[in-house]
């Protein structure tokens, strides 16, 4: 983060607390808030992964008591059950999701979910359930661990070549592999080869992912889950086609797997920018989709914006605000409108 928007992020962060969240939450005006998490910090296999800001154990149940106390928890089913029913949505009603299918919400937070007593809905990448494949982010990064480990020149010079004869080389080859994109994703394959790395092998041993077994356990114990695209590429990356192929086909596969009788879908990454032809295709496919916009007003049905607190690094109460007084703004500047941008 540069030096003006760190100065300009604790700016906001300051007048958020001043404000206090009675008045923010009648700023925004509304009575539903989705909150979104995705792993607990430092227990990731992949340490490229554990990089990123997530809660400890300790931080994720101090943002769940807080929920508690502070707004009534529904579940996504709930929200698709009061729309249905023309139904008003109870004042500050939060949904609490996680992304991307990971064992370690099963390990760490469900546990913790589970004592408090409180719902949440999980999105599934389908290819990644029960370990089958492995995103492709990751298999770039366990290539760059392995190539660190080996210190070898010969293999090293392999390895760039290969990245410049496809076009794929920057600087240097730990940052070229770094930068590889989803529609590259095919050239990791015979990279691995290359280097000696099996992915599978390392599904086996490590499983990231959770596995049918853990995900039923998951619905029978109340929680919900969703589909979060098949294999977790950037939406803009993709034509119209392949985004609403993601959609509908990880949405078919959940659905069909655990026999559910609701559709949730959450988008990787963004959908910011997406034509409104998507929203035309997949509208009669599913119940609710969720964006990474925060909490801002989004008209494109069935879309619903969600506020990202893990890697804020703030406590909760302040993480809401700050997310709060952030739409807020975006709402006065710029609402979203049914392009998704």
């Amino acid at each position: 983060m540069s030096r003006f928007k760190n100065l300009a992020r604790l700016g906001l962060v300051s007048i958020s607390k001043l404000m206090g969240l009675s008045v923010l939450k009648g700023l925004a005006g509304r009575n539903l808030y989705v909150v979104n998490y995705h792993s607990i910090a430092g227990a990731d296999d992949d340490p490229y992964i554990n990089q990123n800001t997530y809660r400890t154990v300790a931080e994720f149940e101090e943002d769940l008591l807080f929920y508690k106390s502070r707004f009534k928890i529904l579940s996504a089913v709930d929200l698709i059950g009061l729309k249905r029913n023309g139904n008003e949505i109870p004042k500050d009603a939060v949904i609490i999701t996680f992304d991307d299918g990971l064992r370690i919400n099963f390990d760490y937070q469900v546990p913790i979910l589970k004592k408090h007593g409180i719902t949440a809905t999980f999105f599934l990448c389908s290819d990644f359930v029960d370990n089958r494949d492995l995103h492709f982010g990751r298999k770039s990064n366990l290539l760059r661990q392995s190539i660190e480990k080996c210190d070898d020149k010969e293999l090293y010079g392999r390895v760039r070549d290969y990245l410049a004869d496809h076009k794929l080389f920057s600087e240097n080859l730990d940052r070229s592999l770094a930068e590889i994109r989803y529609s590259d994703k095919m050239h990791l394959e015979e990279i691995a080869k290359l280097v000696g790395v099996d992915f599978q092998d390392h599904l086996s041993r490590f499983r990231p992912y959770l596995d049918s077994t853990q995900i039923r356990e998951m619905i029978d114990s109340g929680f919900t889950v969703g589909a979060h695209s098949v294999d977790h590429p950037r939406y803009s990356e993709l034509t119209l086609e392949d985004q609403v192929g993601q959609t509908v086909n990880s949405l078919r596969h959940i659905i069909e797997q655990f026999s559910l009788d609701y559709r949730l879908f959450a988008f990787p990454y963004s959908d910011d920018s997406l034509d409104p032809a998507f929203y035309d295709m997949i509208a009669s496919k599913v119940d609710l989709a969720f964006g990474m916009g925060g909490f801002v007003k989004d008209t494109t049905s069935p879309n619903i914006q969600r506020a990202d607190i893990e890697s804020t690094a703030l406590p909760v109460a302040e993480a809401f605000g700050y997310r709060l007084l952030l739409g807020c703004i975006h709402n006065l500047r710029r609402p979203r409108h049914p392009s998704g941008s």
